[in-house]
């Protein structure tokens, strides 16, 4: 597996069927006071070459497609909208302006309409209190490629749904599946779901199941912890180690220095080992997560779980399984 399609996968198992993707309001001074006055916000909802949290950024073209059937000059019947804070029932305006410069993907709205939220966006556009663009979109996996250059995954093209306005950047984080593999194949259904209902019904779709996914994370183990830096060490080295094993199985059969193959049978051995004690050590951090998360309160249960000492009450001494299960 090359290091691109480890990264889809990865990308894969925690992306929603829509994401997010913010920059600042007023990135390079588009917005004024005669602009909001006119009830018109413009700005940039992607800005091109930045690397986000996941090693992802997104280069001039990749809105293109979506734009050319969905854009403020295209025929069809489901636009690119301008929402409030991501909400599909809660539209502000269309688009009148919707383009790819040489900095990013430019947009201007059409005067917003009269509607409550309308008005208070301006408001709030204008003593900043809202300072957040955001784009809904999803990924398209046959569309990525790897830049070694700073080790990031080139989104050439995405499927874009919708822009908004939001009070904090709309972070993926929110909706991310640290989930077991057959999340995948889950993932895939949804979207063969999804992409067969009538276009006008699909952004919906997507926030509704991006919603159940969001609630499906909380009822899981903490195997990806990406906020527990060893979790998120062993996460970011196994790639790495696999990596080196299918370079070796690509060129074994072809070297034929004999000082090399031994350099080269060691480095499989000692990485394929790593990997496992790796996989090991977070099977047990994850298994410690449980153990905590899966506590009953006292007056849920009489019965103290094995090697937990009763408090003075006879119920569970929680500080003693605090102290004594670090993660």
């Amino acid at each position: 597996m090359s290091l691109l399609q480890q990264k889809i996968k990865e990308i894969k198992l925690r992306a929603a069927p829509i994401n997010y993707s913010t920059v600042a309001i007023n990135e390079r001074g588009e917005l004024t006071d005669n602009d909001l006055d006119k009830r018109i916000i413009k700005g940039y909802l992607i800005v091109w070459g930045v690397k986000n949290d996941y090693g992802e950024k997104c280069i001039k073209g990749c809105c293109s497609k979506s734009i050319r059937e969905r854009g403020p000059q295209s025929n069809a019947k489901y636009k690119i909208t301008f929402l409030w804070q991501h909400k599909q029932d809660d539209p502000l305006a269309l688009f009148a302006k919707l383009e790819e410069d040489d900095y990013g993907l430019y947009f201007e709205t059409l005067p917003l309409d009269d509607v409550p939220n309308a008005d208070r966006a301006l408001k709030q556009v204008r003593s900043k209190t809202l300072n957040q663009f955001s784009v809904g979109f999803d990924y398209l996996w046959d569309k990525m490629e790897w830049d070694e250059s700073d080790e990031s995954i080139v989104m050439k093209e995405l499927d874009l749904f919708e822009g908004s306005i939001v009070t904090i950047a709309a972070n993926r984080e929110t909706y991310a599946l640290r989930s077991k593999e057959n999340l995948e194949l889950l993932h895939d259904d949804t979207q063969d779901f999804i992409t067969s209902l009538p276009r006008s019904k699909q952004l919906e779709a997507r926030q509704i199941f991006a919603r159940h996914k969001e609630l499906i994370v909380r009822e899981m183990d903490m195997t990806n912890d990406y906020s527990n830096p060893n979790i998120a060490f062993i996460d970011k080295m196994i790639p790495h180690h696999q990596m080196a094993i299918d370079m070796i199985n690509e060129f074994k059969a072809k070297v034929n220095n004999e000082p090399l193959i031994g350099i080269m049978s060691n480095i499989s051995i000692s990485q394929a080992s790593e990997i496992k004690q790796m996989n090991s050590i977070k099977t047990t951090i994850t298994a410690r997560h449980k153990t905590l998360l899966n506590i009953e309160p006292l007056e849920q249960s009489n019965i103290a779980l094995d090697n937990e000492k009763p408090d003075e009450k006879g119920g569970v001494n929680y500080n003693y399984l605090t102290e004594n299960f670090s993660f």
